[in-house]
């Protein structure tokens, strides 16, 4: 039963340690235009998607995601390098990225520290931060 109280000792630790850099992560100030974003789609005059991931709040335009279409110079015919269904998957994808990182936040509360869920929570988040 001793065993049993130490590993529940070292969770505990190891819980607490978690909440601490929790804590000291939510005191930094948000490097990112916060959230929610949303991708307003629309088409060119070519037929090519186009879409703008603007912030709810100020309206403003974060970033441009587009249909990557080159031509090819020897018969001008177009050449789609990324196809419309990529082009629409990304932009919804960059434009829940302040939705993912707030519950990879949350869920990275919830986890045993040097678990593999805590460590890919830790790297995503870092990755998502870091300069």
């Amino acid at each position: 039963m001793e065993h049993a109280e130490d590993r529940d000792t070292v969770v505990r630790r190891k819980r607490v340690a978690v909440a601490w850099e929790d804590q000291k992560r939510r005191q930094m100030p948000a490097k990112h235009t916060p959230g929610p974003w949303t991708a307003d789609t629309d088409t060119d005059s070519e037929g090519n998607f186009r879409a703008a991931i603007m912030d709810e709040n100020l309206h403003a335009e974060i970033a441009i995601v587009t249909q990557d279409v080159s031509y090819d110079n020897d018969n001008g015919e177009p050449r789609i390098l990324v196809k419309r269904a990529a082009a629409e998957a990304n932009a919804r994808l960059i434009a829940a990225a302040p939705d993912l990182l707030a519950a990879c936040e949350y869920a990275l509360r919830y986890t045993i520290a040097n678990g593999d869920a805590h460590d890919r929570l830790r790297d995503a988040i870092a990755k998502a931060v870091s300069q």
